[in-house]
């Protein structure tokens, strides 16, 4: 019997980066300035969906209820009733069948603004949020901000129990997301971008005095580090 004995060392701790890469393909779709006529197309559609949507609450017959007290047909609407009705239809619980919502806390954090008359300050949320989303969008204005915001507004109405069109719009503001490096670029962030740059990378404007990495015009080149 050998009476030896082993000792086990322990591995070193090294770093250790996956190398993988997305296809070559995908990149150029989600950030070559060429892709960029197609994205236009996508955030065109988007962006006048909510921007004729917010219009409607903000201006005109229809924004009674919303951001005005008005009458709409045989009814008056104070400011605000347009979004407390779709609150209360949405937390109502029927006899039979499913209700409307599907999770418990959301229809508790819908009681919370009901209880509380968010209603009254909420509808002016909801109606310029959904009108700068839109304009944003089809003006190409910090699209992938502009797309999270859409998309946000899309995951509420869909917890809430309306689908319509939301699918369909939060599909569409994921992929811009993917995409917010190209997607503006047949609009203001081909200038936009470069000049106030990310978070994480600064654009010329913060970047003055010291020579540009960048020429006018273009997004920001993957790998590229600010100087």
């Amino acid at each position: 019997m050998d009476d030896r004995i082993t000792t086990i060392r322990p591995l070193p701790a090294a770093k250790q980066e996956l190398g993988f890469t997305n296809p070559s393909g995908v990149t150029a779709v989600f950030s070559r300035p060429e892709f960029g006529c197609a994205w236009f197309f996508l955030r065109l559609f988007v962006g006048w969906q909510w921007l004729n949507a917010g219009w409607h609450k903000l201006v005109g017959p229809s924004s009674a209820g919303w951001v005005r007290d008005g009458q709409v047909g045989d009814k008056f609407l104070y400011q605000g009733d347009s979004i407390l009705g779709f609150w209360q239809r949405a937390v109502a619980i029927p006899d039979q069948g499913r209700p409307e919502i599907t999770y418990g806390w959301y229809r508790d954090f819908l009681h919370l603004l009901i209880n509380h008359d968010a209603n009254t300050w909420f509808s002016y949320l909801i109606a310029s949020g959904e009108f700068l989303v839109g304009l944003a969008l089809v003006l190409g204005i910090f699209t992938g901000v502009a797309a999270l915001f859409g998309a946000l507004l899309n995951f509420n109405y869909m917890l809430a129990g309306d689908s319509g069109a939301n699918p369909v719009l939060f599909l569409s503001a994921l992929l811009l997301i993917l995409a917010w490096r190209n997607a503006g670029y047949v609009g203001l962030d081909r200038w936009l971008l470069p000049l106030l740059g990310t978070p994480w990378q600064r654009g010329w404007l913060w970047r003055r005095g010291q020579s540009p990495s960048e020429e006018p015009g273009r997004l920001p080149q993957p790998g590229r580090r600010a100087a």
